[in-house]
């Protein structure tokens, strides 16, 4: 041993021996069992010195010096003691693991580590402090007890009732053990057992409060009220005022009451004293739980009679008309209530409510602001408060709101859903998205945040996140149409018409006159060119609602491209007379006459068109079309024109308009020699025309005049006709085919054109003429008679027809 380590050998010597002689007059020297003494300041200022030194030299020994100490572990332990009282729990654990060093463990010495750890709040530790005592010494009341409370405090309720168990078997009249059991198994629900352990301290201790008080509680809880409401009475013979005695026992009583006994009660005390205030208020508040609101309003107006300023009856008044709808009455309760006591956080909360649902939006906020002036963590408050914002679209302030929520809890429910909402309609439709899925990771079947999301996610064309949202609110409803007919939409959106379809019939199965799905249907079936079914739609979309704009016009336009012409102007007719300024109504159904030759009808629809809208290019271009197909060039050719002062480069405007130019010059230059009378030459050139445009009527009808001058009339006869087969209104030309046709002795076929003209116009002077000498010229006797009586009738001067076949031969020549 060197010089040093004697030295330190002697310190230690010598301060063993003051510190051992100053912890015992302290009397912190025990047999490892932590004591809780009272140290004075005078003994601990004594004591330091000489711990700090001893502190110091015991940590510079080696292990094997350490072994070799006497009385380490009593002076240790008295350190740990000194420590312990001093609640300097940490370092006197340190002394009691320093000393476990060198000195072997027992009980005693877990125990007492037992409790520092328990004391530091480290209970797990503790536990294993205390199982590690009751390995040694199972019967270890205190660790028994100790690990008992711990388990308890960690939920493990079975293994404290163990160790309960074991105290009361080592001691029956244990009335903490049987106490403490009791409560667990009130935890634990298990009444009728914690009943048991109660009545077992009763017996011993008649007047434990605690027990008493908790087999109230447990009686209550197994609907034993009678019972329950005697050892509330116990307590409050002993402790008079026991609060939460008091309010069970009356909670009690009112459970134990009939109902119509305790009003009847009431009624007593109301006959003996009608101005009995708390009488009154009673039943009116026993009225209102049993949902006789009318009769508690009574009740409660007869309390304001008397007071005028009862608070909680005028309160409760504002309830009881807000449970009957009657809101207007119950905010001026509220408004009565605030006018008392402004600060009555209820009535402002209930108040605000109602403002909010009538739309008195700004009212509610400032009652709001009242109550977060009260309460500025008042959640509830601030959530509405930002409700009121979004109902006044102040979304800015709103999300303010909903940010302060979200600072006091990140998983408000209501807050994140509804910033979201303000963030969409300030169109951050991304931020939005986000609040509502944070809704979604809380509550995966969120619907509302499912839907909303979906409706963004078709905004932000991602459309297979709305589809994942749809189907999964389809699978929490598949009834849920909304959601099935959103999903078709976004499918018809992605050109997936088939499956669109199948979105839309499952809609339909559910409610087999859904408008819009029976219209979609229609559009989805047309894009896949099932023409028929998507007219079958139209059609039963038009059964429900016949002025459906969209879909007489679908409709319209796939009747004709069917060829059903007819059926295709119904609809465009009665899109006209929905909307009479509707162009494309108006120019489709004019294009549909120029189909079907109806060149008049079809000028008049785009004449409609060219009055809304004087540069429609596409009315213009078909108004030249039919104007052409009447022969009238000059007129189309101003159509084309204007077409072409509209877009310059309108191929088919330009050709039509040249050709016209063409024909006209050729035509001008015919009717030159007809007029002159070189008919052959006139025929050249109307010939020429016509090869072009075989239809066009003024040079069919020169050219049929040209060679019935040449008395080529078979060859006339032929051009007449042709105009005829076109437009048979051409009275004049019909008689001049007539004519030829009586010349030529072809007098059936002579009275067939004259009947043309006689079914437009029965009192056509001329058909009648022409007609009579056809029927004359037959010898139909029965059937002349009439006409010349019909003549006669319009005009005595023929009477002169009558006298001859050679005047009325010669006088229907020179007619």
């Amino acid at each position: 041993m060197n010089q040093d380590n004697e030295k330190i050998q002697i310190q230690l010597s010598i301060i063993t021996r003051i510190l051992e002689n100053e912890l015992s007059t302290a009397g912190l020297l025990s047999d490892f069992e932590l004591r809780q003494l009272q140290i004075s300041e005078n003994t601990r200022q004594r004591c330091m010195p000489s711990i700090v030194l001893y502190e110091q030299i015991i940590k510079k020994l080696s292990f094997k010096e350490i072994e070799k100490q006497q009385k380490l572990g009593i002076i240790v332990f008295g350190l740990a003691n000194f420590h312990y009282n001093l609640k300097e729990y940490s370092k006197s654990l340190e002394m009691i693991d320093f000393m476990l060093s060198s000195v072997p463990s027992n009980f005693k010495i877990q125990y007492s580590r037992g409790k520092l750890y328990e004391l530091m709040a480290q209970p797990e530790k503790a536990l294993e402090c205390y199982k590690l005592v009751l390995e040694t010494k199972p019967h270890h009341v205190s660790a028994l007890y100790n690990k008992s409370v711990l388990d308890s405090m960690t939920g493990k309720y079975d293994d404290a009732i163990k160790s309960l168990d074991i105290l009361i078997m080592l001691d029956s009249r244990n009335t903490t053990a049987l106490y403490d059991k009791a409560i667990i198994l009130l935890e634990k629900k298990q009444f009728s057992d914690a009943n048991m352990c109660l009545d077992k301290v009763l017996e011993i201790n008649p007047k434990h409060l605690s027990a008493l008080y908790n087999k109230g509680i447990a009686l209550e809880e197994l609907s034993k009220f009678e019972e329950a409401v005697e050892c509330y009475e116990s307590v409050l013979r002993i402790k008079p005022d026991h609060v939460s005695a008091l309010y069970n026992k009356k909670t009690l009583f009112d459970k134990i009451c009939q109902q119509s006994k305790s009003i009847e009660s009431l009624d007593r005390l109301i006959a003996i004293n009608p101005e009995h205030v708390l009488a009154q208020y009673n039943k009116g508040m026993l009225l209102y739980k049993t949902k006789q609101c009318e009769k508690s309003i009574t009740c409660l107006d007869k309390v304001l009679e008397i007071n005028p300023k009862h608070l909680s009856a005028l309160y409760n008044k504002g309830i009881a008309l807000e449970s009957l709808s009657r809101f207007e009455e119950a905010i001026r309760c509220y408004e009565s209530v605030l006018r008392i006591k402004p600060d009555h956080v209820s009535a402002l909360y209930n108040k605000s409510v109602l403002d909010a649902m009538v739309g008195k939006y700004d009212e509610a906020i400032e009652l709001l602001n009242g109550l977060i002036r009260i309460n500025p963590e008042h959640v509830l408050a601030v959530q509405d408060k930002g409700m009121a914002l979004l109902g006044t679209n102040r979304f800015e302030e709103a999300i303010i709101c909903f940010n302060k929520v979200l600072d006091h809890n990140p998983r408000h429910l209501c807050a994140l859903y509804s910033k979201g909402i303000a963030l969409k309609e300030l169109s951050k439709f991304e931020e939005a998205v986000e609040c509502y899925e944070s809704v979604l990771e809380i509550k995966p079947s969120h619907i509302s945040a499912l839907y909303h999301k979906s409706i963004l996610d078709t905004k932000l064309k991602r459309h297979e996140k709305a589809i994942t949202s749809l189907d999964k609110l389809i699978m929490l409803n598949p009834r849920n149409i909304t959601s099935s007919y959103h999903k078709a939409i976004i499918l018809l959106e992605k050109k997936q018409f088939s499956d669109a379809i199948t979105c839309l019939d499952k809609v339909l199965e559910i409610n087999p006159k859904h408008l819009s799905a029976l219209y979609n249907k229609g559009i989805a079936l047309e894009s896949l060119s099932r023409f028929e079914e998507a007219i079958r739609c139209y059609e039963s979309v038009l059964r429900i609602k016949p002025d459906h704009v969209s879909a007489l016009y679908n409709k319209s336009v796939l009747d004709a491209r069917s060829g059903k012409h007819e059926q295709a102007i119904m609809s465009l007719e009665k899109l006209v007379t929905i909307n009479p300024v509707h162009i494309v109504a108006l120019c489709d159904k004019g294009i549909l006459f120029l189909e079907m030759n109806q060149f008049v009808d079809a000028i008049t629809c785009l004449d409609k068109v060219l009055e809304i809208n004087p540069k429609h290019l596409s009315a213009l271009y078909n108004k030249g079309i039919a104007l052409e197909e009447l022969s009238k060039f000059e007129e189309a050719v101003e159509c084309y024109e204007s077409a072409l002062e509209i877009k310059p480069d309108h191929a088919s405007a330009l050709f039509h308009k040249r050709s016209l130019f063409e024909k006209l010059k050729l035509y001008h230059k015919g009717m030159s020699l007809f007029e002159t009378s070189y008919f052959e030459e006139a025929i050249v050139c109307f010939d020429e025309i016509l090869d072009s445009n075989p239809k066009y009527l003024p040079a069919l009808y020169h050219k049929g005049i040209a060679l019935e001058s040449m008395s080529r009339f078979e060859e006339a006869l032929w051009c007449y006709q042709c105009i005829i087969n076109q437009n048979y209104q051409y009275g004049e030309v019909v008689l001049q085919a007539g004519r030829i046709l009586a010349s030529l002795e072809r007098h059936d076929e002579a009275i067939k054109y004259y009947d043309l003209v006689l079914k437009s116009n029965p009192d056509n002077t001329s058909a009648l003429y022409y007609k009579s000498f056809s029927t004359f010229k037959q010898g139909k006797d029965e059937e002349l008679a009439p006409l010349i009586d019909h003549i006669i009738s319009l005009d005595s001067r023929y009477i002169k027809l009558l006298e001859s076949e050679i005047d009325f031969e010669k006088y229907i020549k020179a007619f």
